[in-house]
Protein backbone atom coordinates (compact mmCIF):
# COMPACT_ATOMS: atom_id res chain seq x y z
CA UNK A 1 0.00 0.00 0.00
CA UNK A 2 3.11 2.40 0.84
CA UNK A 3 4.25 1.50 -2.32
CA UNK A 4 1.21 2.72 -4.18
CA UNK A 5 1.13 5.56 -2.83
CA UNK A 6 4.49 6.88 -2.87
CA UNK A 7 4.73 6.08 -6.49
CA UNK A 8 1.72 8.81 -6.77
CA UNK A 9 2.54 11.22 -3.61
CA UNK A 10 5.40 10.36 -1.38
CA UNK A 11 3.76 12.48 1.52
CA UNK A 12 0.89 10.90 1.60
CA UNK A 13 2.59 7.26 1.36
CA UNK A 14 4.88 8.79 4.52
CA UNK A 15 2.00 10.02 6.58
CA UNK A 16 -0.04 6.64 5.72
CA UNK A 17 3.33 4.79 6.96
CA UNK A 18 3.37 6.94 9.87
CA UNK A 19 -0.30 6.26 11.00
CA UNK A 20 -0.45 2.50 10.28
CA UNK A 21 3.17 2.05 13.06
CA UNK A 22 1.39 4.30 15.56
CA UNK A 23 -1.72 1.77 15.36
CA UNK A 24 0.50 -0.98 15.28
CA UNK A 25 2.00 0.16 18.70
CA UNK A 26 -1.44 1.30 20.32
CA UNK A 27 -2.33 -2.94 19.40
CA UNK A 28 0.41 -4.26 20.44
CA UNK A 29 0.69 -2.37 24.19
CA UNK A 30 -3.03 -1.82 24.58
CA UNK A 31 -4.46 -5.16 23.52
CA UNK A 32 -6.29 -5.93 27.17
CA UNK A 33 -6.64 -2.84 28.41
CA UNK A 34 -10.27 -2.01 28.80
CA UNK A 35 -9.78 1.90 28.41
CA UNK A 36 -6.90 0.97 25.05
CA UNK A 37 -9.21 -1.04 23.51
CA UNK A 38 -12.05 1.81 23.45
CA UNK A 39 -9.75 4.04 22.14
CA UNK A 40 -8.79 1.58 19.49
CA UNK A 41 -12.44 0.68 18.45
CA UNK A 42 -12.55 5.34 18.14
CA UNK A 43 -9.76 5.01 15.63
CA UNK A 44 -11.40 2.61 14.17
CA UNK A 45 -15.42 3.90 13.67
CA UNK A 46 -14.25 7.83 13.47
CA UNK A 47 -11.48 7.02 11.15
CA UNK A 48 -8.47 8.73 13.68
CA UNK A 49 -5.44 10.12 12.31
CA UNK A 50 -2.45 9.48 14.98
CA UNK A 51 0.30 11.37 14.40
CA UNK A 52 3.91 10.62 15.77
CA UNK A 53 5.88 12.28 18.36
CA UNK A 54 9.55 10.40 18.91
CA UNK A 55 11.85 12.98 17.52
CA UNK A 56 13.32 14.74 20.96
CA UNK A 57 16.01 16.59 21.43
CA UNK A 58 19.45 15.23 20.65
CA UNK A 59 18.12 11.27 20.23
CA UNK A 60 16.63 12.27 16.56
CA UNK A 61 14.09 9.68 16.17
CA UNK A 62 15.54 6.89 18.27
CA UNK A 63 12.14 4.97 19.90
CA UNK A 64 13.85 2.81 21.93
CA UNK A 65 15.06 6.00 24.08
CA UNK A 66 13.68 9.42 25.75
CA UNK A 67 14.87 11.57 28.14
CA UNK A 68 11.08 12.64 29.13
CA UNK A 69 9.50 10.38 31.75
CA UNK A 70 5.74 9.70 32.99
CA UNK A 71 5.09 11.84 36.21
CA UNK A 72 2.28 10.58 38.31
CA UNK A 73 0.74 12.61 41.16
CA UNK A 74 -2.38 10.98 42.51
CA UNK A 75 -4.45 10.33 40.18
CA UNK A 76 -3.04 12.45 37.50
CA UNK A 77 -0.31 11.81 34.30
CA UNK A 78 1.43 14.16 32.82
CA UNK A 79 4.35 13.78 30.27
CA UNK A 80 6.30 16.98 29.50
CA UNK A 81 8.32 16.45 26.44
CA UNK A 82 11.08 18.82 24.19
CA UNK A 83 9.40 17.08 20.65
CA UNK A 84 11.07 18.99 18.06
CA UNK A 85 8.72 17.44 15.23
CA UNK A 86 5.11 16.12 15.45
CA UNK A 87 4.76 14.98 12.01
CA UNK A 88 1.49 16.27 10.26
CA UNK A 89 0.53 16.89 14.37
CA UNK A 90 -1.93 19.81 13.04
CA UNK A 91 -3.95 17.47 11.52
CA UNK A 92 -4.01 14.63 13.92
CA UNK A 93 -6.51 13.35 15.70
CA UNK A 94 -4.22 12.16 18.38
CA UNK A 95 -0.11 11.81 19.13
CA UNK A 96 1.57 8.69 19.77
CA UNK A 97 4.78 9.60 21.78
CA UNK A 98 7.60 7.64 23.73
CA UNK A 99 8.70 8.11 26.83
CA UNK A 100 10.54 6.84 30.01
CA UNK A 101 8.70 4.79 33.03
CA UNK A 102 10.71 6.71 35.26
CA UNK A 103 12.91 9.75 35.55
CA UNK A 104 16.50 8.69 35.37
CA UNK A 105 18.93 8.74 38.27
CA UNK A 106 21.37 11.90 38.34
CA UNK A 107 24.81 10.74 37.06
CA UNK A 108 27.54 10.00 39.27
CA UNK A 109 29.91 12.45 40.46
CA UNK A 110 33.17 11.66 39.27
CA UNK A 111 36.00 13.38 41.10
CA UNK A 112 39.53 13.81 39.72
CA UNK A 113 42.17 13.69 41.75
CA UNK A 114 45.41 14.98 40.47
Amino acid sequence: MCYTLGRACASAAMIFAMHQTKVACLVRHGTGSKWHEALMRSVVSEQMLLASSTTEGQNGGNIRFSTAAVERTDAEISLTRNATVISYGAQADGIVSIARRATMPPAPTRFCWP
